[in-house]
């Protein structure tokens, strides 16, 4: 997400669509979590996981969003997946962390998605 929240809803727009092309399904958007939210939670069908996925988004040319994920950020990550993990797993699902980054000054956006980011356990 971006400090512009136009910026951060629009390239979560973006990355949605992106992971429903894949076939994946939404399961749920902008989930608060304590004082953390998660962008959006996805299910891939075909292996029954379950996608918590943040998503940072930019309007620069320049710069990597995915450098953008603080310690910070990464312990309020962890700590979501531990929260909602049981629902995860009573459902007998596989859960995992992605991160998909938008840079939006390019049409169509540059969309790169790193899978596995960090332990969902």
């Amino acid at each position: 997400t971006n400090s512009n929240p136009l910026i951060g809803a629009e390239g979560e727009r973006v990355a949605k669509q992106f992971l429903k092309k894949k076939g994946w399904m939404v399961v749920a958007q902008n989930i608060k979590v304590g004082c953390f939210e998660i962008d959006l939670i996805m299910r891939i069908p075909k292996t029954n996981t379950v996608v918590f996925v943040e998503v940072r988004s930019t309007s620069r040319a320049e710069g990597n969003p995915e450098l953008t994920l603080s310690k910070r950020k990464r312990s309020a990550i962890k700590r979501s997946t531990l929260a909602l993990r049981g629902r995860v797993i009573r459902q007998n699902c596989k859960l995992r962390v992605d991160l998909v980054t938008v840079r939006l000054h390019s049409i169509p956006p540059d969309i790169r998605h790193f899978e596995g980011i960090m332990k969902a356990h």
